[in-house]
């Protein structure tokens, strides 16, 4: 009881001070336990083909998966942060677990490896179709699905650049990436192992 209350306090004066109300951070919170447990194989998601799973029980391509490593990112700008983890499959994948805020309800999606790089504590990340291939892209999140709104796009293979759906100059899309690079990353933890 002590420790709740001593808790309560902490974020009342750490809330204050960033701006945040008593609420917001135990929600937050809240909602970041629920899918850290999730992750855990404590909690089940509703995955892209609506079903139920553990993530113990989720098949990436066949195989059964473990976290490995993991971030907190809010990618589709909602003020609710998604929880980003890096599986240890064969195949290379990422699990994103979203909360839900009206539903309370925790979906998941699948991404490739190669299509979630170098994400950003803005919610931003890179995808890549090969070495000079590159979608910059933000997340947008319809119940079980997930969409990427590409931001711009630099394509060194076919001399071609796009920033916000429009053609640019390769000294443009030089400028953009550029500015997207010196962005603040993520910060990966690693996830607790079970064997």
């Amino acid at each position: 009881m002590k420790t709740n209350i001593i808790k309560i306090l902490i974020y009342l004066i750490i809330g204050s001070t960033i701006g945040l109300s008593s609420y917001e951070i135990i929600k937050d919170n809240s909602i970041k336990n629920k899918l850290i447990d999730t992750m855990n194989s404590k909690i089940k998601f509703i995955s892209e083909e609506n079903k139920l799973y553990y993530l113990k029980d989720y098949k990436i391509y066949g195989q059964t998966t473990n976290p490995d490593k993991y971030t907190f990112v809010d990618l589709d700008n909602d003020n609710v942060k998604e929880l980003a983890v890096l599986t240890d499959s064969d195949y290379g994948a990422y699990m994103i677990f979203r909360y839900n805020l009206k539903e309370k309800k925790i979906y998941g999606y699948m991404i490739g490896i190669r299509g979630f790089q170098a994400v950003k504590k803005d919610g931003t990340f890179r995808g890549s179709n090969g070495a000079a291939d590159h979608m910059y892209v933000k997340a947008e999140f319809h119940d079980n699905k997930i969409l990427f709104k590409t931001l711009a796009h630099d394509s060194r293979d076919y001399n071609e650049y796009k920033i916000n759906n429009k053609t640019v100059s390769e000294e443009e899309i030089i400028k953009y990436v550029k500015t997207f690079n010196n962005k603040k990353e993520c910060i990966w933890k690693e996830a607790n192992k079970k064997k």
